[in-house]
């Protein structure tokens, strides 16, 4: 195996293939005819996150039906949910939601 260009390679060692080696058979030929298994879904996952509400301290997960879209040229945009416990507006940034999750407007 040759590590670098100044070493002499060791016989019976394995070869290591990189993607620039022209001697190397193709990666494809190397992959059995399987589908490909999906471990883990990210689109089909309800989106929630945890916040906090100012006013009573109280730490709430929020989903996306609770948001409603607010344009701010200020501060940015962002979405605002109402505390269950207080009822007062509470604000996530509109950064930290997938975009197209909850519809503007």
């Amino acid at each position: 195996m040759v590590s670098n260009r100044y070493q002499q390679e060791v016989p019976g060692a394995r070869r290591r293939r990189s993607h620039t080696d022209a001697t190397a058979a193709p990666i494809t030929e190397e992959r059995e005819d399987r589908p490909m298994r999906i471990l883990f879904n990210a689109r089909n996952q309800p989106w929630s996150s945890e916040a906090m509400c100012m006013g009573c301290h109280s730490k709430l997960e929020v989903v996306a039906d609770d948001l409603t879209f607010m344009a701010d040229s200020r501060d940015g945009d962002a979405y605002k949910f109402t505390c269950p416990v207080c009822k007062r507006d509470a604000w996530i940034a509109a950064s930290l939601v997938p975009k197209g999750l909850v519809p503007h407007g």
